[in-house]
């Protein structure tokens, strides 16, 4: 009599179920929730937030149980009057209304029509595009862009206790070049990559993982992101944790 175990490696039915029971017993956490089990054997861990958009990923995490401090960045005027507003229900929460790259410098952003969740210091694909076409630019707009390592310096923080989340639309590369003294001593990052070119000159998925590997960082947890109008996958979040730190 064949067990329970080979019935769902060959039963049809049972394999259709399978994967719906185990949904419900055990559901994917979300990247907050997993990340916010992971700092909890930090001291005292601060949250640096790239691209912060109104602050929807700081409300997650807070929701996930995180107590510490969030530092939000956010360079769109519109988008960062919102969070502004959103922190103060959520704190200790501090927001700065600058972007992060490889150096100092005003540079112009581009300003999406969807609210802003497609802003970005790069030019839209076509791709993006065709894919949400509600997505397209409507203006431009100058910020004020720093370097991961200056600010980090500047707020007088110990890269250990850092956790770094980046959604900063296609210029993660550059936020990462940014930060090539402090990246090797923070702990984990949470980082949205595109598995094609979402964005002109974007660095996607495998040559932003081969940077984040030569300073110390390896995936640990991978989740599903955004996917096209044919159903492909286009982003995925990933988590990262240095083996230096």
């Amino acid at each position: 009599m064949k067990t329970i175990r080979e019935l769902t490696r060959t039963n049809r039915i049972l394999r259709k179920i399978k994967p719906r029971i185990l949904n419900f017993l055990k559901p994917d956490s979300t990247p907050a929730e997993v990340l916010a089990k992971l700092v909890t054997n930090m001291n005292s861990p601060v949250l640096l937030d790239i691209g912060a958009n109104v602050g929807q990923f700081g409300i997650d995490f807070r929701n996930s149980g995180f107590k510490g401090k969030i530092i939000s960045f956010e360079p769109v005027s519109n988008s960062f009057k919102k969070l502004k507003i959103t922190s103060r229900n959520f704190q200790p929460w501090e927001v700065i209304d600058k972007g992060l790259g490889s150096s100092k410098q005003i540079s112009l952003i581009n300003i999406s029509n969807n609210s802003g969740l497609s802003s970005s210091l790069l030019k839209i694909a076509d791709e993006h595009l065709q894919a949400f076409p509600q997505s397209f630019t409507t203006s431009t707009e100058k910020i004020q862009i720093e370097t991961l390592d200056s600010e980090i310096s500047r707020l007088k923080l110990n890269p250990s206790e850092v956790i770094l989340k980046i959604d900063v639309q296609g210029f993660e590369s550059k936020v990462i070049e940014g930060g090539v003294h402090s990246i090797p001593q923070i702990r984990y990052i949470l980082l949205e990559l595109s598995l094609r070119s979402l964005y002109e000159n974007e660095r996607i998925f495998l040559d932003v993982l081969n940077m984040l590997e030569g300073l110390g960082h390896n995936v640990i947890d991978i989740h599903r992101g955004v996917r096209g109008r044919d159903g492909s996958l286009l982003q995925v979040e990933v988590i990262t944790e240095s083996h230096r730190a």
